[in-house]
């Protein structure tokens, strides 16, 4: 378990490092288009996706051993609910740097002045930001369910209500062991002949 639970920690610190970054971005471009009285999608789903990562991970991360949020269950769900949704705000992002390039021509960003140009300059900022935590937990979520798979054929039971913490990732269980006397034994009847 040792191997799993530190890069575990690696990437839920870093996907709320990168989303602390989104939201202040996000909320930045909120306001210069808050003065304008314009709203783009990106800005709710950016501050959306953001708070929901700020909010969810250090709570998975911090809650009492044994409770639901630490179950294997509730993290591969609510995980795969939130790649989902910075996936969405990349694309968003995405189309509207695209959509902005091709409007302003060659030159970019550097023929806007002030707020504008600091909108197109930060717009980049959220895309990446956001493929990245997708990619994080993305993958993430895919070892889990590979370890997940892995353990249940090494005769863990109940896998999905384990601790994500303590999950026994790479370990055979002893209930298949010659050992402890459980293990299926097969035996010919009495009466077959060889």
């Amino acid at each position: 378990m040792a191997g799993f639970a530190i890069p575990r920690l690696v990437i839920f610190g870093l996907v709320t490092i990168f989303a602390f970054a989104v939201l202040g971005v996000d909320a930045h471009i909120t306001s210069i288009l808050a003065k304008s009285g314009t709203t783009t999608p990106i800005e709710g789903m950016g501050l959306a996706t953001a708070l929901f990562t700020i909010l969810s991970i250090p709570a998975i991360v911090f809650s009492p051993k044994g409770s639901f949020p630490t179950t294997v269950l509730f993290e591969t769900i609510w995980l795969s609910i939130l790649w989902v949704f910075w996936l969405t705000t990349a694309a968003l992002a995405s189309d509207l740097r695209i959509k902005a390039m091709k409007e302003l021509g060659p030159k970019g960003c550097a023929k806007l002045r002030d707020d504008a140009m600091a909108l197109c300059m930060e717009l980049p900022g959220i895309e990446g930001l956001s493929y990245v935590n997708w990619l994080l937990l993305m993958f993430y979520t895919v070892a889990l369910c590979v370890f997940l798979y892995m353990a249940r054929n090494g005769g863990h039971p109940n896998v999905w209500s384990a601790s994500a913490r303590e999950f026994p990732y790479s370990t055979r269980s002893n209930v298949d062991s010659p050992s402890n006397g459980t293990a299926y034994k097969h035996e010919l009847p009495s009466s077959a002949s060889v």
